[in-house]
This record gives C-alpha cells, sequence and structure tokens, in this order.
C-alpha cells in the first residue's frame, strides 16, 4: 500500500484463516530533490519481484525489490517519469515495460523495465494525450 498524505509504503500480511490485514514493515518515501513527497500509484510486477510507486510532486518512479524469503522491500532506484505529475503506472504483461500516465505533461510514456535487476531502462515511447490519470491493459 501506498499512503498520499503520509508518504510511505507498507507491507501488509494476510492472516489465511480471519482475513485480517497485518502490518509488516513500513517505509517513509525520502523527498529527494523535491519540496514534498507525494506518491500517487503502486504497481507489482507480474513476476511479484518488484513494485513501483509514482512520485508526483518530483516526477519520479521509485523502485523496490521484494525479498523471496522475508517479503521485505528494499529500495532499487528512483527515475525519471518522462513528464510531469505521474498518476498512475501499469506493467506491461511481458513484465518487460512500464506505462505511465504523466496528467501534467499531457503524456504518457513507456519505458523499458529489467524483470531482473527491477530497474527502469530507457523511455522507447511518448505518447501525446491529454490530461491522462490512469492506465490499464487489456485482454483480448
Amino acid at each position: 500500500m501506498v499512503s498520499e498524505l503520509t508518504p510511505v509504503v507498507m507491507r501488509f500480511s494476510i492472516d489465511k484463516v480471519s482475513g485480517a490485514l497485518h502490518a509488516e514493515q513500513t517505509m517513509a518515501i525520502p523527498p529527494g530533490d523535491a519540496p514534498i513527497t507525494q506518491p500517487a500509484g503502486i504497481i507489482l510486477s507480474p513476476d511479484n519481484r518488484h513494485l513501483l510507486v509514482s512520485l508526483r510532486v518530483s516526477n519520479e518512479i521509485l523502485g523496490f525489490a521484494i525479498d523471496a524469503d522475508s517479503g521485505a522491500l528494499v529500495e532499487t532506484g528512483r527515475w525519471s517519469c518522462g513528464g510531469n505529475t505521474p498518476r498512475a503506472l501499469a506493467f506491461a504483461p511481458s513484465g518487460r515495460h512500464v506505462v505511465v500516465a504523466n496528467q501534467d505533461s499531457d503524456s504518457v510514456t513507456v519505458f523499458t523495465f529489467d524483470p531482473q535487476s527491477g530497474e527502469l531502462g530507457a523511455l522507447v515511447h511518448n505518447q501525446p494525450t491529454g490530461s491522462p490519470m490512469a492506465v490499464a491493459f487489456a485482454t483480448v
């Protein structure tokens, strides 16, 4: 889970019997070069090994690796979102690309993603569109 007003990422476990959530880890998101940190979107990679969070004010994507044994989150990097005010983001079904809706620059950007290292790679496409706030892949 990502919290917008108190910039943290939280990891929960689920009690298999009761369905109750238990907070396991809370990580504060440092502001970086921006005066404040304002997270928006959060996505899990198709292989469940990486987590990405969009950061609106700094115009960045924050990456985490997920430890296979403990589930602990470890920061892997911060990258430019390729626009202004990233909101939603989505992994392509292959897990090798990430699409970002950049609301205030009126664009959707597409990046390569390395599923081994968890790093966001090169910007491969910038599609102009009016105030995008959500992105999703349709299955046909």
